[in-house]
């Protein structure tokens, strides 16, 4: 349901479809299986990449209301990382460097700098709130 929502024209719609990405993984990410998330990772690395030189195209005009759809994937992404990373921590398969790998890959989606600086502030940004929820617990 949410890549036919990520490919729409209408910026409200995948706006939705991250939303409803990001809270699908943060409450059923453990009943993925191993090939189903390497798929999605490489699912997100391309929707984020293709958000990124949307919001942030190298020449054009940016499409609105991307920038936001942009957070979210980020947003959506950080916490996929973060649950693999939990994943590691309990020895099993890990995803080593992620915020390089992310990083690298928006670069090289044809999308200005900013596009890698708005992810990298968001990726902060939910570490953080993810290290102070862990420690409230």
């Amino acid at each position: 349901m949410i890549p036919p929502l990520l490919s729409h024209p209408n910026s409200s719609v995948r706006f939705f479809a991250a939303s409803t990405l990001e809270q699908n993984l943060s409450k059923q990410f453990d009943s993925l299986s191993r090939s189903d998330s390497h798929g999605l990772k490489e699912n997100l690395l391309g929707w984020l990449s293709e958000s990124a030189r949307n919001a942030y195209p190298l020449q054009g005009v940016p499409k609105e209301g991307e920038k936001i759809v942009l957070r979210k994937l980020s947003v959506a992404l950080v916490g996929y990382a973060i649950k693999v990373f939990d994943q590691k921590k309990r020895g099993e398969e890990g995803w080593e460097d992620w915020l390089l790998e992310v990083i690298v890959r928006v670069a090289a989606s044809g999308s200005r700098r900013e596009a890698g600086l708005e992810v990298l502030s968001t990726a902060i940004e939910q570490v953080q709130r993810a290290e102070l929820t862990g420690n409230k617990r």
